[in-house]
């Protein structure tokens, strides 16, 4: 193993590609038709050769591009595998990626790099890129910096150099480099078996931070503290001797901690994800050591060089060659074990809103239309300590808001996520509002996240369930598949029982969108005469009887005239409904369903519950067709974002998919924003006039 830092380089990037490649990859910051209009996305396809590029980018376009995905084309006279180009603009909506989405556009870069990486075992590992997104997407010089340190890191985990090409210096990118341990393999398993390894030089060096910086406040800790306790004790000192810790930087410490102790109870596995969290942890322990604490020091402030000269940058070799000689498996950092709720209260209250699954119906706190619930967070925020409200004073100002500070919150509570906003107050500041307002008393391993949960909800914000669509269900069945090897014997019935539960509701979803839009009644309706359905729910029909129920339906289609099916004449005829091969699918889950183990030996039983997922995956393979190979048979669902009438009294609706697609559609049916509906694409990739239909799980139509 050996240290591989990243870097800055001043200068064009084109000539900077050409003069220090080879690379796996040149990223260009660019739109979604790829036009490299200017800036450095100009110098790139110049350096690359215009024709050379243009015939990859012309078969890149042939599908829709959305803002915050990545890209991948030839590099031409470059000398690297590939241009990927992040996509931070949509010249159709004039949509950019914001501050809120950095994070996913930042994650999708990573993960179209490390898939390139893959693909190209012998590249080199070294990818150039501008500061992307601070042209025409104009963001924020500080979140594009906090966002490439997250990426460097990301990316890092497998040994891949980032390096930054910047027609000026950037000093504070080039400081976060300094603190990121990048380690490149030797051979392809030194990663594998060297993750403990990792977490422990990174969590070393956190627990080395906090507690030599608790020595500069004469703080004594008990060893057996966990992190979490020692930071809120040292968070309470820090600011009763006049220095309040910045929201980010406590933000990206809690994170740090809870991500560690999800390791060591078992909850997360170790990635590129976790160790960037934990990375970015120390950089935020290291800026406040540096630039926070000194202030704050009576008669200590010269102590504070030492200190971070001692444990603030270690060699990496160095602290690398003293863990590897700790054996000991990480140990638990709190007392607690993964928590049963979320918060404890000594009076009696409504039930809190369930995390990590779906969310309760969000209380009738104010009518849909209303604003009072951005009110709320207004007051809220209005009411700070005066340490947190000047440091939002501070981000209102970069953010460039304008107005008396009444207006200046309004706007900013209207037009970020409003978890992000509670994000950056830091997991401190939300215990104590949910303490001092709300009179609830979380858990000290509830994260950050959950507690911004638990205020929304009291706020009145409506707190949405997630969208199960087919894609849901295919990548939770996926899943399922791969803890079959590893499964005991009694564990493969409930697998299974499991995978069938999500291929039941994706029958059932089908079967209602097809019966409302061509009957115009529900499948209850619509199948009334069968004796399997006559007063009963869709829900309590059986797999067999689903599927059945999905046969007579493709039959009753084909009889139907096409002016019947309409737009759905084209799909259905193509495909089939209920695909031929899959008769046998329902014996083998009753195998499993109905208490019949006993008469199959257990390598049997292996193969059977084997046989039963690989068919139900590709009988939703079947269904999850996309406008890439065919037009699509089943619907998308969707949730409906926002709904933007411009001058012209163009209405165009933004909506999110069940796997996180983001679809722009044009149409004249009467939807409503934070509304959930099956939707029939017909063109692409806008979606002109697509079927819509209320998406509704209940049995009355």
């Amino acid at each position: 193993m050996y240290p591989l830092r990243h870097k800055v380089l001043v200068g064009e990037i084109g000539a900077i590609a050409k003069s220090d490649g080879p690379w796996l990859a040149v990223i260009s910051s660019d739109d979604n038709y790829l036009s490299h209009a200017g800036g450095s996305a100009r110098d790139i396809w110049q350096s690359a050769g215009v024709a050379a590029l243009n015939q990859s980018i012309r078969e890149s376009l042939k599908t829709p591009i959305q803002v915050g995905s990545t890209v991948e084309t030839a590099a031409g006279a470059l000398p690297a595998i590939a241009v990927l180009h992040a996509i931070t603009l949509d010249l159709d909506t004039r949509i950019s990626v914001s501050i809120a989405d950095a994070h996913t556009f930042i994650s999708n870069l990573g993960d179209a790099i490390l898939s390139l990486r893959q693909k190209h075992p012998d590249a080199p590992p070294r990818v150039l890129m501008p500061l992307v997104g601070t042209g025409t997407a104009k963001m924020s010089m500080s979140a594009i910096v906090t966002a490439v340190s997250r990426l460097a890191t990301h990316v890092g985990f497998s040994g891949i150099q980032i390096t930054v090409a910047t027609l000026e210096g950037c000093p504070t990118l080039e400081e976060n480099f300094k603190h990121i341990d990048v380690f490149s393999a030797t051979s392809p398993g030194d990663f594998a078996c060297d993750e403990q390894t990792r977490i422990r030089t990174i969590t070393t060096r956190i627990e080395d931070i906090m507690h030599g910086c608790a020595r500069v406040f004469n703080i004594e800790f008990p060893e057996k503290k966990g992190l979490k306790t020692i930071w809120h004790e040292f968070s309470e000192a820090s600011t009763k001797r006049g220095t309040k810790i910045p929201l980010g930087l406590d933000t990206s410490v809690e994170q740090a901690i809870f991500a560690r102790n999800q390791v060591v109870h078992g909850l997360i596995s170790v990635d590129g994800e976790l160790i960037e969290t934990l990375n970015q942890g120390v950089v935020a322990l290291l800026t406040i050591a540096q630039k926070y604490f000194a202030k704050a020091v009576q008669g200590g402030v010269s102590k504070i060089p030492l200190v971070i000269k001692q444990i603030g940058e270690p060699d990496p070799q160095t602290e690398l060659a003293r863990t590897q000689g700790l054996n000991a498996p990480l140990a638990a950092d709190e007392e607690h074990n993964p928590r049963p709720s979320i918060a404890s209260s000594s009076a009696s209250r409504p039930a809190s809103p369930k995390i990590g699954g779906s969310l309760h119906e969000p209380a009738n706190h104010t009518h849909r239309h209303e604003m009072q619930h951005v009110d709320n967070l207004v007051a809220l925020l209005s009411a700070l300590p005066e340490a947190e409200a000047q440091e939002l004073e501070l981000l209102l100002d970069e953010l460039q808001y304008k107005g008396e500070r009444l207006f200046r919150l309004k706007e900013y509570c209207a037009r970020l996520d409003p978890m992000e906003i509670l994000r950056r107050l830091g997991a401190t500041q939300l215990r104590r509002i949910l303490r001092d307002k709300y009179k609830l008393t979380p858990k000290i391993t509830v994260s950050t996240d959950e507690l911004a949960v638990l205020i929304l909800s009291e706020l009145g914000f409506p707190l949405p369930e997630p969208l199960e669509g087919i894609s849901f269900a295919h990548k939770h069945v996926t899943a399922i598949r791969s803890k079959l090897p590893i499964s005991g014997y009694n564990e493969r019935a409930g697998l299974v029982i499991e995978a069938s539960s999500h291929l039941e509701s994706s029958i059932r979803n089908l079967l209602r969108f097809i019966c409302l839009q061509v009957y115009k009644c529900g499948p209850e309706k619509h199948f009334l005469q069968l004796p399997e359905v006559k007063s009963r729910k869709l829900s309590s029909l059986s797999l067999g009887q689903l599927l059945g129920l999905l046969e007579r339906l493709a039959k009753d289609l084909d009889n139907a005239p096409p002016e019947k099916r309409g737009y759905l004449d084209a799909p259905l005829t193509a495909k089939r409904l209920a695909p031929r091969g899959f008769d046998s699918i329902t014996n083998l889950r009753n195998i499993f369903a109905h208490d019949r183990l006993s008469d199959n030996s257990q390598n049997d039983l292996s193969g059977k519950a084997a046989e039963f997922l690989d068919q139900t995956l590709e009988l939703l393979r079947f269904w999850d067709t996309d406008w890439a190979t065919s037009q699509p048979i089943y619907p998308k669902i969707i949730r409906v974002e926002t709904i933007t009438i411009d001058s012209w009294n163009r209405r165009v609706i933004r909506a999110t998919t069940s796997d996180g697609i983001i679809e722009h559609i044009v149409t004249g049916m009467p939807v409503r924003a934070g509304g959930t509906y099956f939707m029939f694409p017909l063109s692409n990739p806008f979606r002109i006039d697509p079927l819509l239909i209320e998406f509704s799980t209940t049995e009355a139509d």
